[in-house]
C-alpha cells in the first residue's frame, strides 16, 4: 500500500491563512486587538503572574515566509486610516 501525499500543500495553507488573516483585520476592532501587545497569565505558587508579550501582528512579522505577506495587509489597510483621526473616528 503506498502512502498518497497530503493534498494540502504549505502554499495552500499559507494562503488560507493569510486569507483568513486579511478577513478578520478588516474589522478596526479585530485589527486594533492584533496590534495590541499579547498578555498571559498563570498561577504560580498562589500568585497570579501576568506577563506582555509581542502583539500577534509583530510575531507574524517574525516569520520570514509570512513577512511580506503581513506587510502587505498591513499596507492595504492604513489608507483607511490616514486623516481618521480628523474626523474623529480615530481608534484609539
Amino acid at each position: 500500500m503506498k502512502v498518497q501525499p497530503h493534498a494540502c500543500t504549505v502554499s495552500h495553507i499559507d494562503k488560507s491563512f493569510l486569507d483568513g488573516l486579511a478577513q478578520h483585520i478588516q474589522d478596526p476592532i479585530q485589527l486594533r486587538k492584533c496590534l495590541l501587545p499579547l498578555t498571559t497569565a498563570r498561577m504560580l505558587r498562589g500568585t497570579l503572574q501576568k506577563h506582555t508579550h509581542d502583539s500577534l501582528l509583530r510575531l507574524l512579522l517574525s516569520i520570514s515566509f509570512l513577512q511580506s505577506a503581513v506587510v502587505d495587509l498591513l499596507l492595504e489597510r492604513l489608507p483607511q486610516f490616514v486623516g481618521e483621526e480628523e474626523y474623529g473616528h480615530f481608534i484609539s
